[in-house]
C-alpha cells in the first residue's frame, strides 16, 4: 500500500493508517456513529422546516383559533403540520386531539 505525505499549513502530515485510534473499529461503534449522523441530519432539516412553519402558522390561522384552541393542542397541530411539510407531502390534515377522559377535540 502506498503512503503519501500531505502538506497542511506548512507542516508535513502523514496520512492516517488503516487502523487509526479515532476511527470506529467495531460494527456497533460504526452503527452508533451512523445513527448519530442520521439523527443530526434529520434534526437540522426539521429545525429549518419549523423556523419557516411557525411564522406561516401564526399569520394564517384566524384569531378565533388562538382563542378557542388550548396551547397544548396548538403545539400538537404545529408539530403535525411541520412533519408533513418536512416530508414534502400535501397539507391535508384532520387534526383530532384526545383528552384524558377519552373525548376527542377537533
Amino acid at each position: 500500500q502506498m503512503r503519501r505525505t500531505m502538506l497542511t499549513s506548512g507542516a508535513t502530515v502523514t496520512p492516517p493508517s488503516d487502523k487509526t485510534a479515532w476511527q470506529a473499529q467495531h460494527n456497533i461503534d460504526i452503527q452508533r456513529v451512523t445513527q448519530t449522523a442520521i439523527i443530526h441530519e434529520l434534526t437540522q432539516q426539521q429545525i429549518h422546516t419549523i423556523e419557516k412553519t411557525v411564522p406561516w402558522f401564526l399569520d394564517e390561522m384566524p384569531g378565533s383559533y388562538f382563542r378557542q384552541v388550548p396551547e397544548e393542542f396548538r403545539m400538537d397541530h404545529l408539530k403535525a403540520i411541520s412533519a408533513i411539510k418536512d416530508a414534502n407531502m400535501d397539507l391535508h390534515l384532520n387534526l383530532q386531539s384526545h383528552l384524558e377522559a377519552g373525548r376527542a377535540v377537533l
